[in-house]
């Protein structure tokens, strides 16, 4: 199975840290990305989270929300 597959059928559960980075580059489905990254600042409130949530929030057009994380 390709690994984007993967990525967008288990990433939610697996990794959602990941997958919201994986929306972010390709600027798919950006909220969902944005909704991901926060609720996993409750699991891993690290500086690689808190840049997933960035880049997610800037890719939805959220450019000084995410200057501010």
């Amino acid at each position: 199975m390709p690994v984007e597959k993967q990525i967008l059928e288990r990433g939610a559960l697996d990794d959602p840290r990941t997958l919201a980075l994986y929306l972010a580059t390709r600027k798919e489905q950006v909220e969902t990305a944005v909704k991901l990254a926060n609720d996993e600042l409750a699991n891993r409130a690290d500086v690689f989270t808190l840049d997933a949530l960035a880049w997610a929030l800037s890719a939805s057009g959220r450019v000084e929300e995410a200057y501010s994380r």
